[in-house]
């Protein structure tokens, strides 16, 4: 597919974009969360019980939870739970019991997910940790967390919580696997908002003449009230690649 044809393709997506639709089934929070800390902003967890056995999906939760916190090691040994879910917390700092009712229809139910809520604080907390790794990236990074203007202040003003699922299809195969981008917001107005930004970003990542490319192209997108979700479908070794860490 050319540039031009992606493009046009991508704003005659965008015309029914503000339509509301289904997003997918949530993660259930509603028996509350056991064993997470309070100060908690960014989560790991699944719905696959053997979730930290599984090497491929440990190392997509690794790669993303580098490339989104800062932090390298994820010790899986002693999971909390949400919603009777295995869950783990990522970002945190103190003690006392962490209130799940922020995260009430905002993570999708996946093999495997990521939840980030709070931004300002998250944004802190993540800012910390990148300037502790000690590199030019993470330095990089971290300043641009704690910018008081640009994309990523604008995505603290908008979102409230921000989710990626990973799905995987058929056992060996893979097929059938999808992502999940999915952002709640305050509002609706925010919610478009999101959405329009949403939308830009995979027209961007569309242009590419690779795997990753196609994956956006054949990407829906949808908004239900305060939440906006990217459905992300292909192959399981692509979906894996498109974000995170890269070697």
């Amino acid at each position: 597919m050319s540039s031009v044809s992606a493009l046009f393709g991508a704003a005659t997506r965008l015309a029914n974009a503000g339509r509301r639709g289904d997003v997918a089934p949530s993660v259930p929070v509603d028996s509350g969360a056991e064993g997470l800390p309070a100060d908690t902003t960014m989560l790991i967890g699944g719905d696959d019980p053997a979730l930290a056995d599984d090497p491929v999906l440990v190392g997509w939760l690794a790669r993303m939870v580098a490339a989104v916190s800062g932090t390298t090691a994820l010790d899986l040994s002693a999971p909390g739970r949400l919603g009777g879910a295995p869950a783990w917390p990522i970002l945190t700092e103190g003690g006392g019991h962490f209130d799940a009712a922020a995260l009430a229809g905002a993570i999708p139910r996946g093999t495997a997910w990521l939840v980030a809520t709070r931004p300002e604080r998250f944004f802190a907390q993540a800012a910390t940790r990148l300037d502790a790794r000690g590199d030019a990236r993470g330095a990089d990074w971290a300043a641009r967390l704690r910018a008081p203007t640009g994309n990523l202040a604008l995505l603290g003003r908008v979102v409230r919580t921000f989710a990626i699922a990973l799905h995987v299809g058929e056992p060996h195969t893979g097929a059938g696997s999808a992502l999940r981008l999915r952002v709640t917001c305050p509002d609706d107005m925010t919610a478009r908002q999101a959405l329009v930004a949403l939308h830009g970003w995979r027209v961007r990542r569309g242009l590419a003449e690779s795997p990753e490319g196609a994956v956006f192209r054949a990407s829906d997108l949808v908004r239900d009230g305060q939440r906006a979700e990217l459905l992300l479908p292909g192959a399981l070794d692509t979906l894996t690649r498109l974000f995170g860490v890269r070697g």
